[in-house]
């Protein structure tokens, strides 16, 4: 589940608007253009050593977006002590 990035509190729906500090989600094109570029990847991995690479890079992504997600989890629940 996606946590808000500036205040920490669950999302639902990455694209839309935080429901408790009214931060901007990404538009939902953006996130459509990475699932397709995320999927395209991910097809050609066993064609090319060169898209193995992405893919560590996007596994780097997804960790970072993992971290920051805990991060604004804790954030919020610091928020509600």
């Amino acid at each position: 589940m996606p946590y808000c990035t500036n205040c920490g509190t669950e999302k639902y729906n990455p694209t839309k608007f935080c429901r408790a500090c009214g931060e901007k989600g990404i538009d939902s094109r953006t996130l459509n253009s990475l699932i397709n570029e995320h999927d395209k990847i991910r097809m050609e991995s066993s064609e090319s050593e060169s898209v193995k690479e992405n893919i560590s890079t996007l596994d780097a992504i997804e960790k970072f977006r993992r971290e920051a997600d805990e991060l604004a989890r804790k954030k919020q629940q610091q928020n509600y002590r």
